[in-house]
């Protein structure tokens, strides 16, 4: 699902410097976002992002994880084929009408249009693929091949988000062009573990609205069982 200009260009992105650990020769990974810079969440909190997630996911959303990308140049597939929930999730197969197990939300603040600038680009219909072409890393097996006619490349400018399926299959192209940056948020039901951290600090969950910091797990020291399903506000 392409969301067109949800976030200015420029939203936070000049007023941090993002800092994390070279994962491949191209890419620079800063994980737990939210967690160091409570203000990136705000993102999740506008209206149109927020309506998706709920539509996909119900009203018990979670914040998983959080991550930042900076992707250089690179004259191979930045990212090769693959699904986020890896091989054990493929083999969890969602009803048609079921709502979403696992979503990811991925931000771009940088342009990437046309071929050769590292584009997103996603297999339409394969959320419903056969895992037996997916191997144990989660990646396609060696000599399995995308069908082209699934092939969607997603065109980027600033601004700009994509929120799809952690079922779905997808990759990162080459890039022969500038460095670009890009946030990931990685998003499901309350009762999933996160990935990034056990529980969110006090000091982030001061900063964040009632509605982020439930997002980030905190019900309150007095929760209810049903809080974890019917947010408070709502009843």
């Amino acid at each position: 699902m392409p969301l067109e200009k949800p976030c200015s260009p420029t939203s936070h992105h000049s007023r941090i410097k993002i800092k994390g650990s070279l994962s491949e020769r191209h890419t620079i990974r800063s994980r737990n976002l939210v967690g160091r810079y409570p203000n990136w969440g705000a993102i999740l909190e506008k209206e149109d992002i927020f309506r998706a997630l709920t539509a996909i996911l119900g009203q018990d959303v979670q914040l998983i994880g959080s991550e930042a990308f900076i992707r250089s140049q690179s004259t191979e597939a930045i990212e090769r084929w693959h699904v986020d929930g890896g091989y054990q999730m493929s083999r969890v197969v969602l009803a048609p009408e079921s709502l979403e197990l696992q979503t990811k939300l991925q931000v771009f603040f940088s342009r990437a249009n046309g071929p050769l600038t590292g584009r997103f680009v996603a297999a339409k219909g394969s959320h419903r693929w056969n895992r037996a072409v997916m191997g144990k890393d989660g990646y396609l097996r060696d000599g399995q091949e995308v069908d082209p006619s699934t092939v969607r490349p997603i065109d980027v400018e600033p601004g700009d988000a994509v929120l799809f399926s952690s079922f779905l299959w997808h990759s990162v192209e080459q890039n022969l062009g500038s460095e670009r940056l890009s946030m990931i948020y990685r998003l499901g039901p309350m009762w999933c573990r996160p990935m990034d951290y056990e529980t969110m600090p006090e000091h982030v969950l001061s900063q964040v609205t009632p509605r982020m910091a439930r997002m980030c797990g905190h019900l309150g020291d007095d929760c209810n069982p049903i809080d974890y399903y019917v947010p408070r506000a709502t009843r």
